[in-house]
């Protein structure tokens, strides 16, 4: 979920994202550590890198990132919700 954060442009780091990366993930809360050691391992696997000057972040393979993006063109908690809907248990 963090690398379609990164594709997306959006803030990784502020309240809502963190909420909602909770939510998606069906734990309470997301440390920003949490998020760091991600983007550290997403850095490693060379899927993401980091731009120097203004501290953000980018997906290293652009064609990558436009598919991420045609992927997932909403990223409210609804979206996600209805994403990751299953059918009831029986």
């Amino acid at each position: 979920m963090v690398l379609v954060y990164v594709a997306h442009g959006r803030a990784l780091f502020k309240r809502e994202s963190l909420d909602n990366f909770a939510e998606a993930l069906g734990v309470e809360t997301i440390t920003h550590s949490a998020v760091s050691r991600s983007l550290e391992r997403l850095r490693k696997y060379e899927l993401v890198e980091r731009r120097q000057e203004r501290g953000e972040y980018r997906v290293s393979d652009e064609p990558l990132a436009t598919q991420l993006r045609e992927l997932s063109p909403r990223l409210s908690i609804e979206a996600q919700e209805e994403a990751l809907q299953l059918p009831p248990a029986r």
